[in-house]
């Protein structure tokens, strides 16, 4: 049946795999943020260890759904940011926009990630912790790279011809066939 031969896909494996990477990958990710931001080893530990152990977050990584992604390049995006802010890096900065792009495209709820960055910048510009000059550099890299990421998954999606998606039609005949 149908049915055996989803059971048995290899894709399944690929399927199961790439959200459980990502999703492990999440708690150290924060804790190092959370480090980097001041916070001592046991209350980063104790946070960590908490989300790690919360059920919805369990059940959602190990599900091929956005959520294991969108936890990854949100936690990232802060890390990174709080990097480039710490050191004073473009480089940083960079990865940090790409990160929270990426999360803006796989939720639109990633426009907060993308607010906190942005008003953070703010925040440095008025405290005199940084110029306006890296406030606008760091504007642009943020616009550029949501821009970009944009354009470049409408050009694959383009350049791939779908129509429209025929996950709801294999998705029913999954469900009448279990």
């Amino acid at each position: 049946s149908s049915n055996q031969i989803f059971v048995n896909s290899p894709h399944l494996i690929f399927l199961r795999l790439i959200p459980a990477i990502f999703s492990t990958l999440v708690t150290p990710i924060f804790f190092n943020f959370l480090c980097s931001e001041g916070a001592t080893l046991r209350t980063a530990f104790a946070i960590s260890l908490l989300i790690s152990l919360d059920s919805t977050y369990i059940i959602r990584s190990r599900l091929f759904l956005p959520d294991c992604f969108i936890y990854f390049f949100s936690v990232g995006s802060l890390y990174f940011f709080s990097k480039a802010i710490k050191w004073s890096s473009s480089p940083y900065f960079i990865i940090s926009a790409f990160f929270a792009s990426i999360t803006f495209l796989c939720d639109h709820q990633g426009i907060y990630i993308i607010s906190f960055i942005f008003f953070r910048l703010v925040e440095f510009v008025l405290e005199d912790k940084i110029t306006f000059k890296k406030f606008f550099i760091g504007f642009c890299y943020l616009f550029v790279s949501i821009i970009f990421s944009i354009f470049f998954v409408a050009i694959i999606h383009i350049g791939l011809q779908t129509g429209p998606s025929d996950i709801q039609p294999l998705s029913k005949r999954f469900l009448s066939e279990m």
